[in-house]
């Protein structure tokens, strides 16, 4: 059997307890071995055995009251090591690690050529595997690598062990390694390992003798989750989900979360602040000065403040600031200094009498957007989209990228705009897109060539990190 299932531990500890009924909990890797195992402990130990088939997460997800409603003796956890000792309190419960049997010297040599531009190596691995992470140290050892095992503490029990809710093992030595090694399979607790340390994780699945560098899958998913974030961000309503499971309810942290979201600025009064700021006087063309509408300054606001905590305390620039909506919206949200530029020196008088009317300091420079020097955290801006001036808004993407390692930046929608705007971050100006949310731009009449009242213009909202 490719597990140590300690079905003689289990026994002994069924008659020395005078249990009657047993419920055996697997995670879903081992569930196939439930039946079998029911039927060798009912043999062996004269209990009844009922399997568990809902879905288990982990040490935490115990089902304490399922097992109270079949009023069994005991719940026998199989998968992980304990990690909630007052559940103990409720009922019987057994551990049984189900450490794993398969071999693991020919699947690491394997990742070898995975590994050959690292010298110093983290290795973690899940519970199944943990006792084979010595061996692993001593095959990268003999092939010139230096191994590093993070301490357990907290909810681990063993040194180099992860879970799904603790990599401190990881985070322990994640100064000292250029890459982490998991052994184990999924991809689960390695994305666990890769989100936490921002490190490379190559994994070793000693059951497919597959290996994996997950760093494309992880970008993928962190991707998709900071979009996630981003369309939160823009909700109007928002509601908190609690789980009831003994190990995982958490009602009071939920209603800190609920206090800490009410305490906020809502994005519909920020919208209403931004409205009250008087546009420009006397937009010109060449320059493409639109203003950017108050809902979607907002949206760029709110998400950059509550989402990914850009905005305050932070050092903020508004570049082709106008008549100062985003700045001076980054200045009411707490940002700890705001610089405005701008060409223009009529929007940049209007953006002055904003800026008092709001009641909040910001700094305005008449002047090319070039001329600003200096370091900021955030970069804010609505650049020009290029239609009149080709190249305007690389220009505005250069210079922000220049200026700090965060930018949010306003560009027109469509796939072919997309790609050229990632192939420029990425390839020409080192940087990493995190997130992008389509949202609708209204032009109001402004220029004689106009034919309606207002139009409709899709736009994408990026955020921009240096890689």
């Amino acid at each position: 059997m490719g597990y140590q299932f300690e079905t003689e531990k289990v026994v002994d500890f069924i008659l020395k307890n005078s249990v009657k009924k047993v419920l055996i909990q697997l995670p879903e890797g081992l569930k196939p071995y439930g039946v079998g195992l029911a039927k060798e402990i009912e043999e062996k130990a004269g209990v009844t055995a009922y399997v568990s088939a809902d879905p288990c997460y982990g040490a935490c997800d115990l089902p304490i009251q399922e097992a109270e409603i079949l009023n069994v003796d005991l719940i026998i956890h199989y998968g992980h090591s304990e990690i909630l000792k007052e559940a103990q309190k409720r009922i019987k419960i057994l551990y049984v690690e189900a450490k794993s049997n398969l071999d693991i010297g020919k699947v690491v040599e394997k990742s070898l050529p995975f590994l050959k531009e690292y010298r110093n190596i983290g290795l973690v691995a899940t519970v199944q595997h943990v006792h084979k992470l010595e061996e692993a140290k001593k095959i990268l050892e003999k092939n010139g690598k230096k191994v590093f095992i993070g301490s357990a503490s907290g909810l681990v029990k063993y040194d180099g062990q992860v879970l799904g809710c603790d990599c401190s093992t990881a985070e322990k030595i994640k100064d000292k390694v250029e890459v982490f090694l998991y052994i184990g399979g999924g991809i689960f607790h390695p994305l666990g390992v890769f989100y936490t340390t921002k490190k490379p994780v190559i994994t070793v699945d000693p059951y497919t003798k597959k290996i994996l560098n997950i760093k494309e899958i992880g970008e993928k998913f962190l991707k998709r989750r900071n979009t996630i974030i981003a369309k939160f961000s823009q909700a109007k309503n928002v509601g908190v989900l609690v789980g009831l499971k003994f190990g995982q309810s958490n009602p009071q942290l939920a209603e800190k979360i609920c206090m800490k979201y009410l305490k906020m600025i809502r994005k519909k009064e920020l919208e209403i602040i931004l409205t009250k700021l008087q546009p420009n006087p006397n937009p010109k063309i060449l320059l493409e000065q639109y203003s950017t509408p108050p809902e979607i300054a907002a949206n760029l606001l709110y998400m950059a403040t509550y989402s990914f905590n850009d905005i305050v305390g932070k050092t903020v620039c508004d570049l082709g600031c106008g008549s100062g909506r985003l700045a001076i919206g980054a200045a009411y949200l707490g940002a700890k200094e705001v610089v405005g530029i701008d060409l223009d020196l009529a929007a940049i008088q209007t953006a002055k009498t904003n800026s008092r009317m709001v009641g909040v300091k910001v700094e305005w420079v008449v002047g090319d957007i070039e001329v600003l020097t200096g370091k900021f955290d955030t970069v804010i801006q609505n650049p020009p989209f290029g239609v009149k001036k080709h190249g305007a808004d690389l220009k505005f993407l250069r210079k922000a990228l220049s200026l700090a390692n965060t930018v949010y930046s306003i560009h027109k929608s469509g796939e072919k705009n997309r790609r050229f705007i990632e192939k420029t971050v990425t390839k020409n100006l080192c940087g990493r897109i995190t997130t992008m949310v389509e949202t609708n731009l209204v032009i109001p009449y402004l220029f004689n060539f106009h034919k309606k009242p207002k139009y409709r213009v899709k736009v994408d909202i990026y955020r921009i990190v240096k890689k």
